[in-house]
């Protein structure tokens, strides 16, 4: 029983990350999977009620806890809801009429997709190469490039993808799975490498993405991809590069950013 109580106590003191600003960076680490996560600790939150015994002052207590967490984890994805509606409205589609886009592909009325939370969406037919864009003294840098094979079409718009991870950290394919659902869909998606603060401090990051947009448009037409079309994308410290490239590159091909 003190097991189950201590499980409920623990499960809600991390669920109020949710709705509660953390106070130190490793809050703040905890907090971002709550936020993107959540409704798998709702689900724990929700199973931990099956625990035996069930009845009693301690066991409605532990119960009561578990409704609470599982309540404050869903947040937001509440929030979520809401603000997906009113993103057709206010955000313009980059590349909306592509000719290559999926037969089956059908605009939703909002773009929050609760089954997609477990279940993957399809990408059929996308292939993923890795090139080497560029070499610094500490080693060699790299982009995947996910696309779908088709020979003798018109060039498609470029979606670059840049990864988070606090400036500090993450991979390339941290969001392979949205690159393989945006290349399916008709663009062709470049996910690049770049230095790592503090071992690299500012410009260096942007540099190396600037340097893998060049490489992209140099190689634009046996890649398939077309250089006037071109968005900057990315999560958390990806987001920031993808704004301050954008912003700060002078290439009129960017044609959008995406944060």
């Amino acid at each position: 029983m003190w097991i189950r109580i201590v499980l409920s106590v623990l499960l809600f003191a991390i669920s109020l990350l949710a709705v509660v600003p953390a106070v130190t960076t490793k809050m703040w680490v905890v907090s971002i999977a709550v936020m993107g996560w959540g409704y798998l600790l709702a689900i724990i939150a929700l199973l931990l009620m099956l625990v035996p015994p069930r009845r009693g002052t301690r066991a409605k207590a532990s119960t009561l806890l578990n409704l609470v967490t599982a309540a404050l984890a869903l947040s937001p994805l509440a929030r979520g809801v809401t603000v997906a509606r009113a993103l057709p409205a206010r955000v313009a589609t980059f590349g909306d009429t592509t000719p290559h886009a999926l037969p089956d592909a059908r605009r939703r009325s909002t773009p929050l997709s609760f089954t997609r939370l477990v279940r993957p969406a399809k990408s059929p037919g996308v292939v993923m190469s890795t090139e080497k864009y560029a070499t610094r003294p500490d080693g060699d840098m790299y982009l995947d490039i996910y696309r779908r094979p088709i020979r003798g079409s018109a060039p498609v718009p470029l979606v670059l993808m840049i990864h988070g991870g606090s400036w500090s950290g993450g991979t390339r394919r941290d969001l392979a799975p949205l690159n393989n659902y945006l290349a399916a869909r008709g663009y062709v998606v470049a996910s690049p490498d770049y230095r790592f603060a503090p071992t690299h401090p500012f410009p260096a990051a942007r540099d190396d993405v600037r340097e893998a947009v060049a490489y992209l448009r140099a190689n634009a037409a046996r890649l398939g991809i077309d250089p006037a079309r071109v968005v900057m994308m990315g999560r958390s410290a990806g987001g920031e590069l993808a704004l301050l490239v954008a912003y700060t590159t002078p290439d009129a091909g960017i044609r959008g950013a995406v944060g």
